[in-house]
């Protein structure tokens, strides 16, 4: 007896047809188990009430580096009225008060790292006195703050503040001219900076957060970032990016903690530094074409299911992910963050066969506490939770300085739809020909 596929081979094909469907998520990235925009949008509801509750009555948000925490917080609220399609300062959003206040500490004489002034070399820092005592690691996110309240003309007025009648972008530009001065010329550190004022020692995390600032000033308030400082980045990239064999295994393509090992860079090699780094190769004119580019990308895909790093500082990368093992282990989301970040600069929607925003969001959600906010896996571990509550709800905004298109938030899938729905439509076509083969065969019979 003839089998059935042999006698109607039309419904051989078909069952092929079916047999690659129930594969094709093997080829595509998933989107079960992705959260939704109402999901996300009442996340981001929930953790921008919770932090606006966090603020003290100085304006400030207290955790590590108040001036940067505050400068971290005022710039989701800001992104937050973005994402809703209202202005930061406008009294009809809910929280212009608090971002207003937030702004206010960071220009305020007595903040804990007070903002300073070299009105002869035209140079703002917030921190310690000479220059070279300055806090770098508050500098990007106090001017992510800045930058995202859209008024550059305003006129800061703060009482005794060392920059009292300037306007923000002024602020700005003269923050800019301190950061030149503050990175590293020469050395294994080029290109860096470090927790403070000069040095020869470069630390990526802080460089991370200092070319974000410079993203922000440049983007949202059209100021020229110097293209010595570029110049001296782009080489610094080299360095900070780990490319010791074994080729495309293991750490390469990582990036690692500090310049003053040996070799540079070789400890504390994990995802949320490759974060970093992607977007400082964007900032410099990188695109997905170029190789360490895509050499950072596999870095990612290798590691995308690996537990976060933690407190982990060894040589190497032997906790390199992201990800946590809830509740011995929270996700990071200073992780995700930096990662979003990159990836967002680079136009990058898919890292490998993972859809990065759909599974970033998906673990935000999941794991948000019942007050709005979330807690930290990871590192760093002992901070309060508004300092991870920012940075989650910076992921989920996809919060970048290049303002939005009109779709803000959502998935990246779409641009894969037609590519779904391409099996469905083979099979359509093999049932409606097998359609027209039977009638035409009882027909004739």
């Amino acid at each position: 007896m003839k089998s059935i596929i042999a006698k109607r081979p039309v419904i051989g094909v078909a069952l092929v047809l079916l047999l690659a469907l129930s594969c094709w998520s093997l080829i595509l990235p998933s989107k079960a188990d992705a959260a939704s925009q109402t999901d996300i949008d009442a996340a981001l509801a929930a953790g921008a009430a919770y932090l606006a509750a966090q603020q003290h009555a100085s304006g400030a948000w207290q955790a590590s580096r108040y001036v940067g925490t505050t400068g971290l917080a005022v710039a989701t609220l800001a992104h937050y009225a973005e994402h809703l399609g209202q202005n930061p300062l406008n009294p009809a959003y809910n929280y212009s008060s608090h971002i207003q206040a937030g702004l206010d500490y960071i220009f305020s004489p007595t903040s804990a790292q007070p903002i300073r002034r070299n009105a002869a070399a035209g140079r703002v820092w917030w921190g310690g006195t000479p220059e070279t005592s300055g806090d770098n690691y508050v500098w990007g996110p106090a001017i992510m703050a800045i930058a995202m309240s859209g008024v550059p003309n305003n006129i800061v007025d703060v009482a005794g503040s060392a920059v009292q009648n300037m306007t923000y972008q002024q602020v700005v530009e003269e923050a800019l001219n301190y950061i030149d001065l503050a990175q590293i010329k020469t050395g294994n550190g080029i290109g860096a900076w470090d927790y403070t004022g000069q040095s020869t020692t470069g630390d990526a995390s802080t460089a991370g957060w200092v070319t974000l600032g410079l993203g922000y000033a440049n983007s949202r308030f059209s100021l020229a970032i110097p293209p010595d400082i570029l110049d001296k980045l782009d080489l610094g990239i080299d360095v900070i990016q780990w490319t010791e064999a074994p080729v495309d295994e293991g750490c390469y393509g990582g990036a690692g903690y500090r310049s003053n090992t040996a070799p540079p860079y070789n400890s504390w090699i994990n995802s949320y530094k490759v974060g970093h780094l992607l977007y400082m190769m964007g900032l410099v004119g990188d695109t997905t074409a170029t190789p360490r580019v895509q050499w950072s990308l596999g870095f990612l895909e290798r590691h995308w299911n690996d537990l976060s790093s933690g407190q982990n500082s060894n040589s190497g990368c032997p906790a390199p992910g992201w990800r946590g093992n809830p509740q011995s282990l929270m996700p990071s989301y200073i992780g995700t963050v930096a990662m979003m970040k990159g990836l967002v600069k680079l136009g990058i929607d898919s890292v490998g066969t993972y859809d990065w925003f759909d599974e970033f969001s998906d673990v935000i959600v999941d794991n948000q506490n019942a007050d709005g906010s979330w807690t930290q896996g990871g590192y760093p571990p002992s901070y309060p939770n508004m300092l991870p509550t920012t940075w989650a709800m910076l992921t989920l905004l996809k919060a970048v300085p290049e303002p939005p298109t009109p779709s803000v938030g959502g998935s990246a899938y779409a641009s894969n739809k037609l590519l779904l729905l391409a099996p469905w439509i083979a099979l359509a076509v093999v049932i409606a020909a097998g359609g027209v083969y039977l009638v035409r065969r009882r027909a004739n019979s």
